[in-house]
């Protein structure tokens, strides 16, 4: 869908996060305390970028509290994933390059966790309840489809940049 229509995109994820917003952020991330501030910022964020599709000067508040979030941690990649969006997607932010490089830093520390998010499910699935398993499975299947995404996004951007051979390099990763 994302290929066919860059506006269906957007709302996708958009929706996505509706989802993650109506979820206990707090768990679903596991913020430390000591982290208060950034998740503020990306609750603020997440909340901004979300109600943008039905106001499109709201992808300049949600830009300003992702870039807040991604100061104090650099390697998040739900915040570096977004901002990549508003990059690509958001009519007055537009910028092909930049969307470019937040998708490559959000693909690459989403699958650094889905390597490590595999072996910690290889364990748990071995020690624990049901009901954690498939918590633990879940979890982990929207790590790998943020990478997906990212991928995808980075590989769509390539092309626009007329990067052809990385374009290809990127879809072919993310499938």
């Amino acid at each position: 869908g994302s290929l066919l229509d860059e506006r269906l995109s957007v709302l996708e994820d958009q929706l996505r996060i509706g989802n993650l917003l109506s979820k206990d952020i707090i768990q679903l991330l596991r913020i430390p305390d000591f982290q208060k501030e950034r998740q503020y910022y990306l609750e603020q964020g997440l909340k901004h970028y979300y109600n943008a599709r039905l106001d499109v000067t709201l992808y300049e508040i949600a830009l300003d509290n992702l870039l807040q979030a991604e100061e104090r941690e650099k390697t998040d990649y739900v915040v570096l994933h977004r901002i990549g969006m508003i990059y690509l997607y958001a009519p007055s932010k537009c910028d092909m390059v930049k969307a470019e490089a937040y998708f490559r830093r959000a693909a690459k520390f989403a699958a650094i966790e889905i390597n490590e998010a595999a072996v910690r499910l290889e364990n748990a699935l071995v020690t624990t309840s049901k009901h954690k398993k498939v918590r633990a499975e879940e979890s982990m299947s929207e790590v790998t489809a943020l990478a997906v995404d990212s991928y995808c996004e980075c590989s769509i951007c390539c092309v626009l940049l007329g990067k052809q051979e990385e374009a290809l390099s990127f879809a072919l990763t993310a499938s």
